[in-house]
């Protein structure tokens, strides 16, 4: 084998581990790039989610309890005036029908001390 030959086959195997190294420390550079990304994106969104679904079901239930609130306080001022309106009426109607409705009864204006005007049974003299 002539020398030159001899030099070439040397480099040539000089140069197969070379590449096979280069190779193998890319790939393996790749692959820990691949896995180091693929963490963090995956950490990261889970931390965004997990903040994200924690914010929004915060807002969601403020929210539910507020709207439930002014509901809940808006119906029961409707019913409680609603009510204490009707009782009231209710409550003027039978006195009123009881004063106004007796036999042999008249009424008298009579103006109290603050000016306010009230009637009162007058029975007649006998």
């Amino acid at each position: 084998m002539s020398r030159n030959k001899s030099i070439e086959l040397k480099a040539y195997h000089n140069f197969i581990p070379f590449i096979h190294s280069f190779i193998h420390s890319f790939i393996h550079s790749f692959i820990h790039s691949f896995i180091h990304s693929f963490i963090h994106s995956f950490i990261h969104s889970f931390i965004h989610s997990f903040i994200h679904s924690f914010i929004h079901s915060f807002i969601h239930s403020c929210m539910h309890a507020c709207i439930h609130s002014f509901i809940h306080s808006f119906i029961h001022a409707f019913i409680h005036s609603f009510i204490h309106s009707s009782i009231h009426s209710f409550i003027r109607s039978f006195i009123h029908s009881f004063i106004w409705d007796e036999p042999n009864m008249s009424t008298k204006a009579v103006y109290n001390a603050k000016g306010y005007r009230s009637f009162w049974k007058v029975y007649p003299s006998s």
